[in-house]
């Protein structure tokens, strides 16, 4: 007996072991990490974010055109009426030589910056999802808990009724009355447990956690208080989109300044050889090739048109982030003066009522209907303060997001 003990207490350990590794432990920085690792739009992105990095690989190369080879093969008649074989071989390379590929090297560049920030954007967005589902997942799990609590006294509210009623101190209506309460504390119990089922699913598809892994949310619902608004602007033009649009605006230039140089002549250059009158004749070859017909009109006029689009984007961008980012910050204040009046008020004054009405029902002095009544107004308190809070917290979090620093 005492072998079989012993050697169960360490494999009840190493079971308890293994069931904690398997779950997930939630906190506000590992959301942010995961949704910024794993998060199936942000992967997407990423790649990208290769794909102009080929671009670029591309247009770092020296010579963007492959050398060519002429060959001519013919004959022509001899004085001993006869005919000769006549030879001609050229080895030619283009050059150029207005600038073509640093331009081009820019624009990839560009490119590449650009895509780095559409990432940091999609970081971003996918951050403040993850964040908004993990706090409504936190305000869940509160929920769940005054339900849990409601519950108990409820069972309590029947056992009392019971026993007042086997005592003769009261009515059978009390102990019906009681156990309806019991039966709809018991459906608030099981709705407010499918919600926090359906924002921990939310929470697992955003950060891409199996479906069979137990999560726990670990943070108070409650989230970093906000800077001021005037802080908040000055970091509006380092979000990662309005990067993004102003990288897209270097490369739209670069490019502009690529169509305007391939309106340079390009050099030819090479060595040819063949035979004049039987004699090996071998020398270099050069030549330039005439932008007299494709002028790039069409091409400057649709980078131009393109540049000013986006000049035009960047700055409608800026400021209806401004408004909104104002906007944002003013609901965040009015909702946490809300969350604040009614925590500080209503909740204290909600645990002292449930105290005195607990001890009046035993003293006598109230009915069971005035007790069940209180105690299901302190209830709905607790719970609007729960809901004022999650609001305020998701408020700030909007702010946060869109001044782009959702740490």
């Amino acid at each position: 007996m005492f072998r079989r003990t012993a050697c169960a207490a360490p494999l009840a350990l190493l079971c308890c072991a293994v069931a904690a590794e398997s779950q997930t432990v939630l906190t506000i920085d590992r959301v942010l990490d995961l949704a910024e690792r794993q998060n199936p739009d942000v992967l997407i992105a990423s790649t990208r974010t290769a794909q102009a990095e080929g671009a670029l690989t591309t247009a770092r190369i020296r010579l963007p055109s492959n050398p060519e080879v002429d060959v001519f093969v013919g004959s022509r008649d001899t004085s001993l009426a006869g005919r000769s074989l006549e030879q001609e071989y050229s080895f030619l390379q283009r050059f150029e030589i207005g600038g073509q590929r640093g331009h081009r090297v820019a624009a990839a560049t560009a490119g590449v910056t650009q895509r780095t920030f559409e990432v940091g954007a999609t970081v971003l967005q996918a951050q403040t999802i993850a964040l908004s589902a993990f706090y409504r997942a936190a305000h869940a799990q509160e929920i769940r808990r005054v339900t849990d609590e409601a519950l108990g006294l409820a069972e309590e509210a029947v056992r009392a009724a019971q026993a007042r009623y086997e005592a003769g101190e009261t009515a059978v209506l009390d102990v019906n009355v009681a156990r309806v309460e019991l039966a709809r504390a018991r459906r608030e119990q099981l709705a407010a447990a499918s919600r926090l089922e359906g924002t921990v699913a939310e929470l697992r598809e955003v950060l891409a956690l199996p479906a069979q892994e137990p999560v726990i949310v670990q943070t108070a619902l409650r989230a970093a208080d906000v800077p001021a608004v005037e802080v908040l602007l000055s970091r509006l033009p380092d979000r990662p989109d309005i990067r993004a649009v102003t990288a897209n605006l270097g490369q739209a230039e670069a490019e502009l300044r690529l169509v305007r140089s391939a309106r340079t002549p390009d050099l030819f250059g090479g060595v040819g050889f063949r035979r004049e009158e039987g004699e090996p004749v071998t020398g270099a070859r050069f030549g330039l090739t005439l932008p007299l017909f494709r002028r790039q009109t069409g091409a400057l006029a649709a980078a131009s048109a393109r540049i000013a689009e986006l000049k035009t984007a960047l700055d409608a961008r800026r400021v209806a982030l401004e408004a909104r980012l104002r906007g944002a910050h003013a609901r965040y204040r009015i909702a946490a003066q809300a969350a604040e009046a009614i925590a500080s008020t209503a909740v204290p004054l909600v645990e002292e009522n449930e105290q005195l009405t607990r001890e009046s029902y035993q003293a006598g002095k109230i009915g069971l209907l005035e007790l069940l009544v209180i105690r299901r107004e302190g209830f709905a308190a607790r719970r609007e303060a729960l809901d004022a809070q999650l609001e305020s917290t998701l408020a700030g979090v909007e702010v946060r997001a869109v001044a782009g620093v959702i740490r």
